[in-house]
């Protein structure tokens, strides 16, 4: 839901900008479209928080921890080895999903991103991991 106002308050904000200057805007197909990928990369987006935080306990450690590897370990990664930096479940992964380009979000313009279709089968590998990560921590857990 909060996916949803954001998108919603950007749009008039952004309706507003470019009516203003006398600048085409995009058609209620193309935004209500934009909304809903908006919605779905929130959703996954929730789902391997969730996931990481079956894994990590402490919540310093993983909001910290999350912050360090989507700010400075994934863009390091796709600056120095594109290739594999696609792949990354924080910025590559989800702008691949809402069919972004990758200058329109500030990576370089030689990364290569993957299909729409693939970066969510891929987004959903990482959730998977990380839910069945976080269920073998707890059954651990549980047995000390």
């Amino acid at each position: 839901m909060l996916s949803l106002l954001i998108s919603l308050a950007v749009a008039v904000v952004g309706f507003t900008i470019l009516s203003a200057r006398d600048l085409p805007t995009p058609e209620l197909g193309e935004l209500l479209e934009q909304f809903a990928r908006n919605a779905g990369i929130a959703a996954l987006g929730g789902a391997f928080g969730v996931g990481i935080g079956a894994v990590v306990r402490n919540q310093f450690v993983a909001i910290v921890g999350l912050l360090v590897v989507s700010f400075a370990v994934e863009p390091a990664l796709i600056a120095l080895a594109p290739e594999v930096g696609r792949f990354g479940p924080f910025g590559a992964l989800p702008t691949a999903a809402a069919a972004l380009e990758p200058e329109d979000v500030g990576m370089p313009e030689d990364v290569d991103l993957l299909p729409a279709g693939v970066a969510v089968l891929l987004l959903l590998a990482w959730i998977s991991a990380a839910f069945a990560s976080g269920a073998a921590l707890l059954r651990y857990r549980d047995l000390e």
